[in-house]
């Protein structure tokens, strides 16, 4: 790997992954020129609605022709993707061959929907309870070396664990790429310019919330590419720096672990075209994909989803808004009050109905309760601190903060030990200068 270099800290610390270092890692952007080329379906602007759901169904259900396969391993989530997953597999007639994975935290929606979908079907299901699984300094090296590193790692071991469990001669799905194909990150207007779209996703795209882990004078939009892949009349400037950064850089090395028979559905050529040819107003927040799944694998989806917030995609539209618009408050109030108040929150969520959301784990509390987790991030803290790379503020008070209950900096903690374990597993070299003191 070339020497690293004090903005590649930088960058590591506000987006959670390295976002973009095409002459290091040639080819990660080709998808992009290949959907380019693509013929497109233009006309679609001027079809019927009901027409371009019909037609949307037939080719999702095209997706799931080549089964192959003994043993076929679908991980679920809240989400619409990995559900859509398995109705294509179980309507292919492989309900016997799939087994069912949940990770996460007890509780929450992304846990807790895997289980009930499992249940509803009969089908072979597995837990996996991030709560209780074992976490090692070891493991987390052993990601960095494979194709995640300098992701954030915690995540990536969490997705590696099913591969782990059911080995090499699985075959694993994933929905990778179907929620942002569909037009989940496309923005209430689009960027005009490439330095609109770069400003956009560097603040939309700040991994940690609760502090800026930066200088001041860092400026994210300036590690990010310089002009856009292709044309904007091929694909919008917001998909192109979404799909060629983020997608590429820090979702796929982190579901899609390495050395694993992954199959992304989503990714078949007739889809893509098929979506990125759609009119803007039907990518937007998912519109017409919605339509599409509902009308695919309805009974799927009478249950809670995360997209519908925490109700069935089906449930009317005020009653996802009003869930939408209450758990907005519920996370601003979390970010602004003490951390003890913490238990009055999680009780005031259980009396409104609101669901759960949390990702893999609650590194707040887990860096409180989680005696491994704990151990192994405070160390790798003191670590990095050594080093003396991180002179704008102070670890130590930083750790202290969080374990005293002053405030709430988990994911801050865990990127900070995420960047000292890509840090020791890459081995490799800073070339910077501090300021002088």
């Amino acid at each position: 790997m070339t020497p690293l270099e004090m903005n590649d800290i930088f960058s590591f610390l506000h987006f959670g992954y390295l976002p973009y270092r095409k002459e290091k890692t040639p080819g990660l952007q080709s998808p992009i020129y290949e959907w380019s080329k693509l013929p497109g379906r233009l006309e679609k602007i001027a079809q019927r609605e009901s027409d371009i759901v019909a037609e949307g169904t037939i080719l999702l259900r095209a997706c799931f022709q080549n089964t192959k396969g003994q043993l076929h391993v679908v991980p679920l989530s809240g989400g619409i993707d990995s559900r859509v997953v398995l109705g294509g597999l179980m309507e292919a007639g492989l309900k016997e061959s799939i087994v069912t994975a949940t990770l996460g935290t007890p509780g929450s929606l992304d846990f807790e929907a895997g289980i009930s979908l499992a249940r509803r079907f009969g089908l072979r299901h597995e837990i996996f309870d991030l709560t209780k699984t074992p976490i090692d300094l070891n493991s987390l090296i052993d990601i960095s070396k494979s194709s995640a590193h300098w992701t954030f790692l915690f995540d990536a071991f969490s997705n590696s664990l099913v591969a782990q469990r059911f080995g090499r001669e699985a075959v694993y799905w994933s929905g990778f790429m179907g929620g942002e194909l569909a037009g989940a990150h496309v923005p209430e207007t689009s960027s005009k310019t490439w330095e609109e779209a770069k400003t956009r996703f560097a603040v939309s795209n700040r991994f940690v919330k609760s502090m800026v882990l930066v200088p001041s004078d860092f400026c994210p939009e300036d590690v990010l590419p310089g002009e856009p892949f292709v044309g904007e009349e091929k694909l919008s400037l917001d998909d192109q720096i979404d799909f060629a950064v983020r997608q590429n850089f820090y979702i796929r090395p982190t579901v899609l672990p390495a050395g694993f028979e992954y199959r992304t559905p989503f990714l078949h050529p007739d889809w893509v075209n098929f979506t990125l040819s759609l009119p803007r107003r039907y990518r937007r927040k998912e519109y017409l994909f919605k339509k599409i799944v509902l009308t695919a694998f309805p009974e799927l989806f009478t249950l809670p989803v995360a997209n519908a917030f925490g109700l069935p995609l089906s449930a009317p539209v005020f009653l996802q808004q009003r869930n939408r618009l209450l758990m907005g408050l519920m996370r601003k109030i979390d970010a602004h009050v003490s951390p003890k108040f913490r238990n009055a929150i999680f009780a005031l969520r259980k009396w409104l109905k609101l669901p759960l959301f949390i990702k893999y784990l609650d590194f707040d509390e887990a860096l409180r309760q989680k005696e491994d987790f704990r151990g192994l991030v405070h160390d790798c803290i003191a670590d990095l601190d050594r080093r003396s790379i991180i002179w704008w503020f102070d670890l130590e008070k930083l750790w202290e903060s969080h374990q005293k209950k002053r405030a709430n900096h988990g994911m801050a903690l865990a990127l900070l030990a995420a960047l000292e374990i890509n840090l020791k597993s890459q081995q490799t070299s800073l070339h910077f200068q501090s300021p002088v003191t």
